[in-house]
């Protein structure tokens, strides 16, 4: 190619890119595609000046409470049980791994607790008729099992971190 040929093509290029860039600038539109759902009017309401500025509250005067999920759970009675089982489990985990030196002992005292015992007897007792039992009544049981579930965590923490403190363990 000679460099004559080379001072031809530069320009040609270069204005075949331009023409393009021009093309493909007027073919856009600033107009919003249509959507199927139907177009909301963004007005902001000022809030009402009776209302006091303070904690958020309900419709009912209700204060929601940061201790306390009050979400409704729409899952099935089973799923519920199974999470609450979980949730024990990584409890159970979190101090193994926490006190990996002390867990073995403490856990095995906290099973010969005679309330960890009584625990454990109760919780055999609603799982007895779990099976049995229809969604309402399955229901029913989920806040008195969940009881069950923090109170046995609660006792085992203790047993555990008193041990860790014990040993020295930090």
């Amino acid at each position: 190619m000679t460099p004559a040929s080379r001072r031809l093509i530069l320009p040609g290029a270069l204005a075949l890119l331009a023409f393009a860039g021009v093309w493909w600038f007027s073919q856009t539109t600033d107009e919003p595609k249509p959507s199927g759902r139907p177009v909301r009017s963004a007005v902001v309401t000022k809030p009402g000046a009776a209302r006091p500025v303070g904690a958020p509250r309900s419709a009912n005067g209700l204060i929601p409470s940061a201790q306390e999920d009050i979400s409704v759970d729409s899952r099935p009675p089973d799923a519920r049980r199974a999470n609450i089982i979980r949730e024990g489990l990584g409890t159970m985990q979190e101090l193994k791994f926490m006190h990996p030196q002390v867990f073995d002992a403490a856990a095995k005292r906290w099973s010969e607790d005679p309330q960890t015992k009584a625990l454990v007897a109760e919780w055999k007792e609603v799982e007895a008729g779990w099976k049995t039992q229809d969604e309402a009544a399955k229901s029913a049981q989920l806040p008195r099992m969940q009881v069950m579930w923090t109170e046995a965590m609660a006792l085992l923490r203790a047993e555990v971190e008193q041990s860790a403190r014990e040993a020295g363990v930090k």
